[in-house]
């Protein structure tokens, strides 16, 4: 029979272990993890203390054998089916979008692929609305199937402005025409709202037959403490169709001269003509 003593550090040590999940402040796991986005659903106080938000694709995820002993969880058969299912199908549990209008966080990864235009609908409406804080942004997605987003995406930049978003990674990849306009929205979004970008990459990919322009990311953006500036993808796509080479070239060059911050730069093969980058301009590069 255990002493007093014992029991009491028991106590003592459940105490701090509560308090401590009590107080967590971030989560990085599976999108399927839906044992952790109903928890959330019902006590939003909780979901309100979150700052990192990380969700992650992996094929071999798995439950620790001693979490599936607890009656909080679902059978480990359905668990296992129900992953299964979001692996193949590329789905995010409307909870976990959900889970993000009671958040506000400062960091936010999702490297995971979606399927739809209305899922990111509702991560990007949300995530601006709800985290004026945000730091860092990464968001992974193919984008295969269209819907009403271009209608219900009112992302105002003046309602909206991201004074503290850092960092950010986007990479889309779209093989339906009426896909596109995503990438054109995100563009204006990051240059009009999110003037604090220090880093930032940028990766557009299409099906043979989808063009991607977004000309308007040379021609106005301006980011004053810019140090790493990443594009992949189709260089021809960030200039407007039919431009010469040296019109191209004056575009680059004018884009650089305004980001003489630049410490890292990384463009595409196609990206960069004669004369485009002027003497000195790149001081730190």
């Amino acid at each position: 029979m255990p002493s007093i003593s014992l029991c009491n550090i028991q106590v003592e040590l459940l105490e701090e272990i509560v308090g401590y999940i009590d107080s967590y402040q971030w989560i990085s796991c599976h999108p399927g993890r839906t044992d952790i986005w109903k928890m959330l659903s019902i006590k939003p106080h909780l979901a309100a203390r979150l700052q990192r938000l990380e969700i992650h694709r992996h094929e071999d995820f798995a439950l620790p054998k001693s979490l599936l002993t607890l009656s909080e969880y679902e059978e480990p058969s359905a668990l296992a089916e129900e992953l299964d299912t979001f692996l193949y199908n590329g789905v995010v549990p409307p909870l976990l979008t959900e889970l993000i209008g009671h958040t506000n966080l400062t960091r936010f990864y999702c490297n995971f692929l979606m399927d739809g235009m209305d899922i990111l609908n509702n991560m990007f409406i949300k995530l601006f609305e709800h985290s004026p804080g945000l730091q860092e942004l990464h968001i992974t997605a193919t984008v295969s199937r269209s819907s009403n987003l271009l209608d219900s995406l009112n992302l105002n930049p003046k309602k909206l402005p991201m004074l503290s978003l850092r960092a950010v990674v986007i990479s889309l990849s779209f093989y339906q025409v009426d896909t596109l306009g995503l990438h054109v929205i995100l563009v204006d979004l990051l240059i009009h709202s999110c003037p604090s970008i220090v880093d930032l990459k940028l990766q557009w990919n299409g099906a043979s037959n989808l063009s991607i322009y977004i000309p308007q990311f040379l021609l106005r953006g301006n980011w004053p403490k810019l140090a790493r500036l990443t594009l992949e993808g189709d260089g021809h796509g960030f200039y407007s169709n039919g431009l010469s080479d040296a019109e191209k070239s004056l575009i680059m060059r004018n884009f650089l001269s305004r980001h003489s911050t630049l410490k890292c730069l990384s463009l595409p093969h196609d990206f960069i003509f004669k004369d485009c980058i002027g003497e000195d301009s790149l001081p730190n590069l």
